[in-house]
């Protein structure tokens, strides 16, 4: 029997001066690897010049970000910084190439666990979060829609 939480109270770390301290305590540690990367020598205009051209060198390299693409799309994460990082690794026509490929490989494979899904399925369940969703922000739209 789990014990009753009290309205509101959504985070585990429970209290809010320990969310605070939590935040406070990924900040300074943040600020601090920054810094110490500063001193090291690691966030120099040279050293990030470098580490672009080692990024580009292996043969496996465009893989990755056309993989990367692959996983990441379907899932919705925004593809931006993959689409910049590519531009800026293999320039703006390799790595335009590398992100069309990339991008019509992750639409695919969305398109294809949308269908093992099962047709009528994605609408349904899109459909029935959105209610869902409405419902947690205070619209009280209950069942399930059906868009077929």
């Amino acid at each position: 029997m789990q014990p009753e939480r009290k309205a509101g109270a959504s985070s585990r770390l429970g209290h809010p001066a320990l969310r605070f301290l939590a935040l406070i305590v990924v900040a300074v540690s943040g600020l601090l690897a920054a810094r110490w990367a500063v001193d090291r020598g690691h966030l120099s205009l040279e050293a990030i010049r470098a580490m672009l051209e080692r990024l580009g060198e292996p043969w496996w390299s465009p893989l990755v970000l056309i993989g990367l693409y692959t996983v990441l799309c379907p899932i919705g994460v925004p593809v931006t910084p993959l689409l910049v990082s590519g531009a800026i690794v293999f320039g703006w026509w390799l790595g335009g190439i590398y992100s069309l490929v990339g991008t019509l490989l992750g639409d695919a494979v969305g398109g294809l666990l949308g269908s093992q899904i099962g047709s009528g399925t994605g609408n349904s369940v899109a459909i029935g979060a959105g209610v869902l969703a409405g419902g947690l922000l205070g619209n009280k739209i209950g069942g399930r829609l059906d868009c077929e």
